[in-house]
């Protein structure tokens, strides 16, 4: 036998030897065990069996509501997770010893042991999908008690400020009332003593009796009694003032402002040809009607475009000569697809152009919604939802208002494809609305087949944005690599850095987010010294679609990190929390949790432990 066959032999015999000993020894754990299955089996079970006791009956269960998609998903979550919980149950049941004679039992051990060595697999996959599913749902409840705790704050903080200065100028109503009528009294009691005379025999008797009453400093006078009345005037105004902030505040919500906080700003001297008299949106802003629809390719600044013009002061003089001697009105909301349910609904639109409208003009609330009014002044009623058929009618109100005619209304409305509803359904409504005259909008979309039939038959009130940011892409580009202190130091000649500029601004076919990400490599590139052509290459490198750079950027990341960096995307996707920076806290302990695995779990264990202790120490 030559020397490798007799290694290969060797190391078979030691394999068996090996597989054989383990055998034994987990036929006698099994033959020893009371429950007919190894000891460490027994652990799993029990663990799996305890999971399941408080799991039996999991979810959000809604109180006088349907379940919201977070409900369902979270139900979702804790059905696969009871499953799996069985299934390991099971499993181990199946390959239970339940002999009871000694024979049997021995024979029945030794098939049980085979039969459990070859389930580790089947464990360990299972085990694996459980470890996701417990992830994923502590990961759900650390949202859901944010939310709730947010949601909690701004409750209270909306009751005390709307229910405190409400009593307060209740109140002050009452004392002043009191005043008045004390006054009233008083002046009766006085106009009665006198003596009843003709005016026209003795005109001058009734006017020396009230100026001998004037004298009398006890004697309250008109003036006495119009101060009262002056506050009794300014407090009403102050309670419709109250009612109007009540009402605002039923409509306001917290992320309705986030998405036009987030979008970037416009880059100084970009997007100036959006007033040039040439350009049909010009004309439009100024003296057009309808619809004006802009779309875009994804990352080519629509969103950054539709904020610079509802932002801009320019904007608003165009559509104060397109308005006239009549009230403007402008009203905006920016769809949002990454955001919370509503900032991708059509309840969160509604919400957002009827707030705008009621801050712009508060004397239309009476008359659109007048319920919700009568309501505004009862504790509360800033806190009482709207429903979706209480917005609509409320904007139908708008369009019929007595004093329409005497209204112009111009809507910026940003992002139509994010919108979660059905699109065709949505470019009639607005179709509908802008046919009386009082209403125009401003629209933003990707270019999609069902935009372009639906908003894009008019070619003069269409504008392609990646077909004019060519030169706003230039200057930005300009301007991010000339702020590099070795832009101009970097052995570059002038040639070079125009052609290169040049090359990026063409190579990014009007994709504004292309422009942002790959001027950063190309800005490490000044900073390691680069020449032209190594800046040349690094740009050649870089993919020129989008999503392709996404994932050049991706697997650009070191290995170590890019199990962390997937789960904090994935974090970031189902994130509902309305804010307008990440919370750092979530992701921090996300990372603890990624390195300690049941670091959440003894977190909780460890709060419920101190608030305990507590207790008990302020009982005794």
């Amino acid at each position: 036998m030559n020397p490798a066959s007799a290694i290969g032999v060797a190391s078979s015999a030691i394999a068996f030897l090996e597989f054989g000993a383990k055998l034994i020894s987990a036929t006698k754990a099994i033959y020893d065990s009371k429950d007919g299955i190894l000891p460490e089996h027994t652990a799993i079970e029990q663990h799996y069996k305890d999971l399941l006791a408080p799991s039996s009956n999991p979810g959000t269960k809604a109180i006088g509501r349907a379940p919201s998609p977070e409900d369902i998903y979270f139900q979702k979550l804790s059905s696969s997770f009871r499953q799996d919980c069985q299934a390991v149950i099971d499993l181990l049941n199946a390959h239970r010893c339940n002999e009871g004679k000694r024979r049997r039992r021995i024979m029945g051990s030794v098939k049980a042991a085979l039969k459990l060595t070859g389930i580790k697999g089947q464990l360990r996959e299972i085990e694996e999908r459980l470890d996701k599913t417990q992830k994923a749902m502590q990961l759900h409840v650390f949202q859901q008690l944010r939310c709730v705790k947010k949601t909690l704050v701004e409750n209270q903080d909306s009751q005390k400020l709307t229910v405190r200065p409400a009593r307060q100028e209740i109140l002050g109503i009452q004392v002043s009332v009191v005043a008045i009528q004390d006054h009233g009294n008083t002046l009766s009691v006085r106009l009665g003593d006198m003596t009843v005379v003709d005016n026209d025999k003795n005109p001058s008797l009734l006017s020396e009796n009230l100026s001998s009453q004037s004298k009398d400093p006890s004697s309250p006078s008109i003036h006495d009694l119009r101060t009262p009345m002056n506050q009794l005037s300014g407090l009403m105004g102050t309670l419709e003032y109250l009612r109007v902030e009540s009402v605002l505040a039923s409509l306001n919500y917290e992320t309705r402002k986030v998405r036009h906080d987030t979008i970037k700003d416009a880059h100084a001297k970009t997007f100036e040809w959006a007033f040039d008299s040439n350009f049909h949106l010009s004309k439009w802003l100024q003296s057009g009607d309808g619809i004006f629809w802009i779309p875009g390719k994804p990352g080519s600044g629509k969103s950054t475009l539709m904020k610079f013009l509802a932002d801009n002061t320019q904007t608003k003089s165009l559509l104060k000569e397109w308005a006239g001697d009549n009230e403007l009105v402008v009203a905006r909301h920016y769809f949002w697809c990454s955001g919370t349910l509503m900032q991708k609904s059509w309840d969160g639109l509604l919400r957002s152009l009827i707030f705008d409208i009621f801050r712009s003009y508060p004397l239309s609330i009476q008359e659109a919604c007048p319920e919700r009014w009568e309501r505004a002044g009862a504790p509360g009623a800033a806190s009482t939802l709207w429903t979706i058929t209480e917005l609509t009618k409320a904007l139908r109100a708008v369009a019929k208002l007595k004093d329409s005619s005497s209204l112009r209304f111009c809507f910026f409305i940003d992002g139509l494809d994010d919108y979660d509803g059905d699109h065709l359904e949505l470019c009639g409504i607005f179709d509908d609305l802008v046919r009386g005259g009082n209403f125009k909008m401003c629209l933003s979309s990707r270019p999609w087949p069902i935009f372009e039939d639906g908003l894009g038959n008019d070619p003069s009130c269409k504008l392609y944005v990646q077909h004019l940011t060519y030169v706003d892409i230039k200057t930005y580009v300009a301007a991010q690599l000339e702020c590099h202190p070795k832009w101009k130091t970097n052995n570059l000649t002038e040639r070079e850095r125009m052609e290169m500029v040049e090359a990026i601004s063409w190579k990014v076919d009007g994709v504004f987010l292309w422009v942002y990400l790959v001027t950063r490599p190309l800005r490490e590139g000044l900073s390691n010294y680069d020449t032209a052509a190594d800046l040349n290459k690094r740009l050649e490198h870089l993919p020129g679609d989008l999503e392709k750079l996404f994932r050049h950027l991706m697997d650009s990341v070191n290995i170590v990190y890019q199990n962390k960096m997937t789960c904090f995307l994935l974090a970031a996707l189902i994130d509902t929390t309305p804010s307008s920076s990440p919370d750092a806290g979530i992701y921090c302990n996300m990372e603890k949790e990624l390195d300690n695995p049941g670091y959440a779990l003894q977190s909780c264990l460890s709060q419920i432990s101190q608030a305990s202790q507590s207790n008990d120490a302020s009982d005794v």
